[in-house]
């Protein structure tokens, strides 16, 4: 018996991202992939993984006369890949304008997946009797493509046998502040509690609408330039998004680690957990920043005739990802209320970025946008979200965990139904094997992972669809 495990892919290089919001996208880690091949059940040999197929995808699932495009993945004898729509090179158009992208929505993405399993015939022994009701299918996912495996299987039941959810993003959120909230916890004490001063004098500064003072913080950074107080804000919001990419294993040479060193040690001497105070952070963060850090050449938002604005080429994945979070997906990571300890300034608020989506896509958008989160959750289940072989797998220092069923208040129960997990790891870890070496949470997790889908797969019968 064929089992067909479905991979998800949206593509995206965070780091050379110019724009801060962008930068902290819900996104997989990617690995090389190295060179294998494999042999199928009747000792046929497969071309190697990195080959690239195309399947007719629909262009516009309400109305099939529109046609088709090309729709990329890559596969072996299990594992399938497609790549979302209007990412990479998987474009019904060849442009990526507001008018094609009206076609680049969370439904149209899950129909894309649906019609790829319901009659795909795939090109090897075989692939032309491993639909639903032929095979099992599991639904694979991490981060947004997590989200949009859960929505799949609210919205679609009974085609995908099962799922695995790492670090999904199911419940769409407008204001998240809470990006910040497992960094601010779990990054050293006193790192944390000088960045925190430094939040605070800006934003004292700014409530007291000392304008001299704001432009010396600026100038200690090398960015007396920007003409606008919440691209500064913003521009301070760059080093917590490196927080995103560790893993169980990341040492202190990791970017993030280095910006806490530069903070916090001095001839040689860690300090305290309250760290060296106010003067020192704000000296120490900005030589970081002008000597170590700061590579990016568009921290300027308020230009709107910029190209990264205007840019409608294809495989433009920023693009693509604004479109979605300006209209259905949100999560606009944001200073947080008054009272809550702050590493991100207040002066950011969701305004900032509903602003960019007016200058990309004007043609759309007259005035700042509110994205539709709540109509998003409402139809795809959110949090809320009870579907029968659906495993979910979350980390206690992940930046999105916010956003997952394992949100801080939420106590959604782990159930043999729908079993969620939780290590002590980061975003999307425990979809790398060997992070199970390094942390036993995660291999705990993952153990039961795999125990759950033997048994699940042990329950399918041929006729399942």
């Amino acid at each position: 018996m064929w089992t067909l495990m479905l991979l998800l892919l949206v593509g995206i290089a965070r780091a050379a991202i110019p724009n801060a919001r962008l930068r902290g996208m819900p996104s997989l880690h990617k690995l090389p992939v190295p060179e294998r091949y494999f042999t199928s059940s009747n000792d046929a040999t497969l071309p190697n993984i990195s080959t690239v197929y195309y399947f007719d995808e629909l262009i516009d699932h309400n109305n099939p006369g529109l046609g088709t495009f090309k729709q990329r993945y890559w596969m072996d004898v299990e594992f399938y890949e497609s790549e979302h729509r209007f990412f990479g090179y998987s474009n019904p158009y060849d442009n990526l304008t507001s008018q094609s992208l009206a076609l680049l929505t969370v439904q149209q993405a899950i129909d894309d997946l649906v019609y790829f399993a319901t009659t795909a015939d795939l090109p090897m022994p075989g692939g032309d009797a491993v639909k639903p009701s032929q095979a099992p299918w599991i639904l694979v996912g991490g981060s947004y493509s997590g989200a949009l495996a859960s929505y799949t299987m609210v919205n679609k039941p009974g085609i995908f046998w099962a799922g695995y959810i790492s670090s999904g993003t199911v419940q769409t959120i407008t204001d998240y502040y809470d990006y910040f909230t497992p960094i601010r916890e779990y990054m050293p004490q006193n790192c944390s509690s000088d960045v925190q001063k430094v939040i605070a004098y800006l934003d004292g500064m700014y409530a007291a609408n000392d304008i001299a003072g704001i432009k010396t913080l600026q100038e200690a950074f090398g960015l007396g330039s920007l003409e606008h107080v919440d691209d500064f804000a913003s521009a301070l919001q760059d080093n917590f998004w490196d927080w995103q990419g560790l893993s169980p294993d990341s040492g202190p040479n990791t970017m993030f680690y280095q910006f806490c060193d530069a903070l916090e040690v001095k001839d040689g001497i860690n300090a305290g957990p309250d760290g060296w105070g106010l003067d020192n952070a704000v000296n120490s963060w900005g030589k970081f920043w002008n000597t170590t850090y700061y590579e990016y050449n568009c921290l300027e938002t308020y230009n709107p005739t910029d190209i990264y604005w205007t840019n409608i080429t294809v495989d433009n994945a920023f693009r693509s990802w604004s479109w979605m979070v300006c209209n259905q997906i949100g999560f606009y990571q944001v200073g947080p209320p008054e009272g809550q300890p702050a590493i991100v300034s207040r002066i950011l608020q969701p305004i900032y970025d509903e602003r960019q989506c007016v200058y990309m896509f004007p043609e759309v958008f007259a005035y700042p946008p509110q994205p539709a989160t709540a109509e998003t959750n409402a139809m795809y289940a959110g949090w809320n979200v009870d579907v029968p072989r659906l495993f979910f797998a979350n980390g206690l220092r992940d930046p999105w965990r916010g956003g997952t069923v394992s949100a801080d208040g939420l106590n959604k129960p782990n159930t043999t139904r729908m079993p969620i997990y939780m290590s002590d790891g980061f975003h999307t870890s425990d979809m790398v094997a060997d992070n199970g070496i390094v942390d036993p949470t995660i291999r705990v997790v993952q153990e039961a992972a795999l125990r759950y889908m033997k048994e699940w797969l042990a329950e399918w019968t041929p006729g399942h669809s």
